[in-house]
């Protein structure tokens, strides 16, 4: 599973939760350029996108992700009208996402891989 979030603290948890679920972790990655460069050296399952990533978006990655077929999640505060159109129908996990919340939508992304 790619992670794609620029703060440390919540990348890590992100990280050492999805392994915990059994799931290999690439990255944590922090910018559109690294996580285009992780896409391009590895070939991850899913991805877990925070939308907001400083000064950029992570829409680059997401439209990339579609290009690949590889599912996705956004993990953001921003609600799902904020999500540009062609996202209108991309999973949303609402932060502070839940270790519930984040296992089942890991397993929804699972099941659309092995779908």
């Amino acid at each position: 599973m790619l992670i794609v979030e620029d703060d440390w603290l919540i990348a890590e948890a992100l990280a050492d939760q999805i392994e915990a679920l059994g799931c290999g972790v690439v990255g944590p990655v922090g910018s559109v350029a690294e996580a285009l460069d992780a896409l391009e050296k590895s070939s991850p399952e899913a991805a877990l996108l925070d939308v907001n990533l400083g000064t950029e978006t992570s829409f680059p990655i997401a439209d990339a992700l579609v290009g690949r077929g590889i599912p996705f999640a956004f993990v953001t505060a921003y609600s799902r009208s904020q999500l540009p159109e062609r996202f209108a129908s991309s999973a949303v996990l609402m932060k502070p996402v839940s270790a519930h919340s984040l296992r089942n939508h890991v397993r929804e992304l699972a099941a659309r891989v092995h779908a």
